[in-house]
């Protein structure tokens, strides 16, 4: 037997695998089916790859793992008629099968139908639908992981590329998803289709810095579900490894190293066997990324040890004029990054850089999101979007200082590839680090001090965009605190609707003439419709304000420690508030300073 594995959601999770390839639970004839099972299974395994490299540690590599576009679709049908042709026809075999265990085999026009001619719908419908090739594939590309893996995790679950005679039950637990050791398998998870994307997503998942119960680094790894057979510490160093220890969490003994594909005492064999198929069949379950991974730990040796934190306009080395940020200034996730003409004290510019461990996370001051990768992919011309910070691989970021004082910004998790500006124009990527001088791949870190941004201090009148005829101020001119703020007729020479700016650090204090009293927001409250009023200066938060110039010469005036909110007036009429920034040329949320 083989033991297991998983885990979806922090369940444990068992991946059984059959020395032959049926087990039915409930049936009197099980010992019979057994023998009939040993009798006709075909297997065209060859001569077990050798285990002297195996490394429990390193299994696999991120990058084999991730190699969605190693097959193709009919390269792996290809191979799955290569491996299983459906030859068995003895149909004497099919009727013994049937009438002791029900209608669980399929056999058509003379033959069993094995895995490389079934046809599979959702759930567990056997018979029609798509192709194992076409479903192996799909899922391949939907989850970028390798398809070699799913065909290798097939077999080492439940053997079905090589099974001559496979049933429903077979299919309905493919890669042995959601089959605890301690309980029957989740009929939620039935179903080929489901078996092979569950298990792919669940290796994305982990190869994207998700949640796993053995992340890199020192864990302790049994080499059976009984912990009396003992177990030692295992240092994981890929995420690969990672996400094959969270699916079957057990590593191979002395003696499962020993017995090739054989058995031993307290052994275990997913992990074991999954190396072995893969070299088997395929090679190269590290050796693919050999180089790559060695540029990438020279890379990371470059890394600079310097603390990058802090907020700072990224300035294209190429184009002092133009810099990274939003173009329409919208908050929502997935809206592309590109470098556009730099915008005087933009806050949709402006990045704050946050270090944890050895990598940082960039954030875009205007909206709160993260500097990502569209899709979380990895490879050359994907698109660097923001995103709600979840911190993965796609937003984990390192910092190179070249000999001219720009900076190269590398992918943590895979440094090969760095942002890069698409052909020098506006459209931020990534793209593998050339090794000449590239202007496309520099850039410059510059904060507050190093760019001359304009300085809103001073005394105004805040007009409403949309009529020239109102200004912000005070109803009834009282100086008492808690009295909300409105856009009244314009009143002449009136110093309760003039504002006194005042900068501190990166925001605006804006005071009153009249009252001396901050613009502030209602009980110190962030959300949209929340009213703002008069308050004693306290210079907390809900005071605090930046400026953003639109291109009509309007200014939005946002909070600074929530830019997501910005002055609004409410549905045109009088009353003053925050509400969320819109991505729409909105005038309730322009004003000018007058």
């Amino acid at each position: 037997m083989k033991y297991r594995e998983v885990n979806d959601d922090g369940v444990v999770r068992r991946r059984s695998k059959r020395l032959w390839l049926v087990v039915l639970s409930v049936f009197l004839t099980a010992f019979c089916f057994s023998f009939l099972k040993q009798k006709y299974y075909s297997d065209d395994s060859v001569e077990a790859a050798s285990l002297a490299d195996f490394d429990p540690g390193y299994i696999i590599s991120d990058y084999v793992m991730g190699d969605y576009s190693s097959m193709s679709e009919s390269e792996i049908q290809a191979f799955l008629t290569a491996k299983n042709s459906c030859k068995n026809t003895d149909y004497d075999l099919y009727l013994r099968l049937t009438a002791s265990s029900g209608e669980g085999w399929h056999f058509k026009d003379g033959h069993f139908v094995c895995l490389s001619e079934e046809l599979f719908g959702d759930g567990e419908v056997i018979g029609s639908g798509e192709s194992a090739a076409h479903i192996i594939w799909q899922a391949a590309q939907d989850y970028r992981i390798n398809p070699k893996v799913l065909i290798v995790l097939l077999q080492k679950e439940t053997s079905l590329i090589t099974d001559s005679i496979p049933n429903k039950w077979d299919y309905r637990k493919a890669t042995g998803y959601g089959c605890p050791d301690t309980a029957p398998c989740s009929s939620q998870y039935y179903g080929f289709k489901n078996q092979v994307r569950k298990a792919a997503a669940l290796f994305r998942t982990v190869l994207d810095g998700g949640w796993t119960n053995y992340p890199l680094g020192n864990n302790y790894v049994q080499y059976n579900p009984n912990p009396d057979c003992g177990g030692s510490v295992v240092n994981i160093r890929s995420l690969a490894t990672s996400a094959l220890y969270r699916y079957t969490p057990y590593q191979p003994n002395e003696g499962a190293l020993a017995a090739g594909y054989g058995t031993a005492y307290c052994g275990a064999y997913g992990n074991r066997n999954f190396y072995l198929f893969f070299q088997d069949w395929f090679g190269g379950v590290r050796d693919d990324y050999s180089q790559v991974d060695k540029k990438n730990n020279e890379i990371r040796k470059t890394f600079d040890p310097a603390d990058y934190s802090g907020t700072y306009t990224i300035v294209y080395s190429g184009d002092s004029n133009k810099a990274v940020g939003l173009a329409n200034n919208v908050a929502e996730p997935k809206i592309n990054i590109e470098a556009i003409s730099l915008r005087q004290s933009d806050i949709y510019q402006q990045w704050k850089v946050e270090r944890e461990n050895d990598y940082y996370f960039i954030t875009n001051v205007g909206t709160g999101k993260a500097l990502d990768l569209s899709g979380g992919v990895f490879g050359n011309k994907v698109n660097v979007w923001q995103y709600n910070l979840n911190k993965t691989c796609a937003q984990r970021w390192n910092f190179v200082k070249n000999n001219d004082g720009t900076v190269t910004i590398h992918s943590s998790c895979y440094p090969q590839y760095v942002l890069d500006l698409a052909d020098g124009n506006s459209n931020v990527q990534v793209y593998t680090k050339t090794d000449y001088d590239n202007a496309h791949q520099k850039w410059v870190l510059k904060d507050g001090n190093d760019i001359a941004f304009a300085d809103y201090s001073g005394t105004y009148t805040i007009v409403y965009s949309g009529d020239s005829n109102k200004a912000v101020g005070l109803a009834n001119n009282v100086a008492e605190p808690k009295i909300n703020i409105e856009a009244i007729s314009l009143r002449q020479s009136d110093i309760y609707q003039q504002w006194k700016v005042e900068r501190e650090n990166d925001y605006y204090f804006i005071t009153n003439v009249g009252t001396g009293k901050a613009l502030d927001l209602s009980g110190g409250v962030f959300g949209n419709k929340v009213n703002v009023w008069q308050y004693n200066l306290n210079k907390t938060c809900a005071q605090r304000w930046n400026f953003v110039k639109n291109n009509d010469g309007t200014v939005t005036i946002h909070s600074s420690c929530y830019p997501q909110y910005v002055l609004d007036l409410a549905d045109g009429n009088s009353n003053v508030q925050v509400y969320t920034k819109t991505d729409y040329d909105n005038a309730h949320q322009k004003w000018v300073l007058k």
